[in-house]
């Protein structure tokens, strides 16, 4: 066994938690602990069930919604930079976009509400608008449940390398952390206490600055979620 500080409340290092080897010798004490393989094989399916496979759902659903309904999330909009080269000479230039800034199971809340009070007309969505309100909204959330349905999901203890997605920016709050990180120069201890936590992030240590201050901003936010799920009272 190892013992390693975990994050949590504002302790400067966390607590010190005594955990298993990552390593063969490591594997034989979590079988020996767990009594048997299935119970591995549980421990395995509940931990990617919450930490992969649910996050991932929520997040194709609501952009499922957005794509086939144009329900719109509360968006921000951020000033970005992006650098270009005109006549051999570097330039950077500013712009603002608008950025998804809303969680998902809040978007889909809102959309299911809004269709029930017949505030918005979903397309593919039918609503008895005679039927009590509770009515309406499970079965809202019944034809929610066909279009999750059609999502392919998957636990997997391999290391696979994160599919190809539209990737929702951070807001103004994240993006001036980052910008504080930046201007410290704490890229690189960010890095490493984002791999001791497990936390997984988009490279924000390359030559885009644009897109370094966007990965970064959204590894902090990562980071961020991560300390409050595993803070305990």
């Amino acid at each position: 066994m190892k013992k390693e500080h975990v994050s949590s409340l504002k302790l400067p290092k966390g607590f010190l938690i005594e955990q298993y080897e990552t390593s063969d010798e490591g594997f034989k004490e979590v079988l020996a602990d767990a009594g048997s393989l299935a119970r591995v094989v549980h421990i395995v399916n509940m931990d990617r069930r919450q930490k992969s496979c649910l996050v991932e759902g929520r997040d194709k659903l609501a952009e499922a919604v957005y794509t086939k309904t144009n329900f719109q999330p509360i968006w921000d909009e951020v000033e970005v930079e992006t650098e270009k080269e005109v006549d051999g000479k570097k330039l950077t230039e500013k712009s603002t976009k608008q950025v998804w800034n809303e969680p998902e199971a809040k978007y889909l809340d809102r959309f299911v509400a809004a269709v029930a009070n017949g505030e918005f007309t979903a397309p593919g969505f039918t609503v008895d608008q005679g039927a009590e309100a509770d009515k309406k909204i499970d079965s809202l959330w019944m034809q929610l449940q066909h279009l999750a349905d059609k999502i392919h999901l998957r636990v997997t203890a391999k290391e696979t390398p994160k599919a190809e997605r539209k990737t929702k920016e951070p807001n103004e709050k994240w993006l001036a952390l980052a910008d504080q990180n930046i201007l410290n120069g704490s890229q690189e201890k960010a890095e490493k206490i984002f791999k001791k936590d497990g936390i997984e992030f988009e490279p924000f240590r390359t030559e885009d600055k644009a897109l370094n201050r966007v990965n970064l901003a959204n590894a902090i936010k990562a980071h961020m979620a991560w300390r409050e799920k595993n803070t305990y009272a």
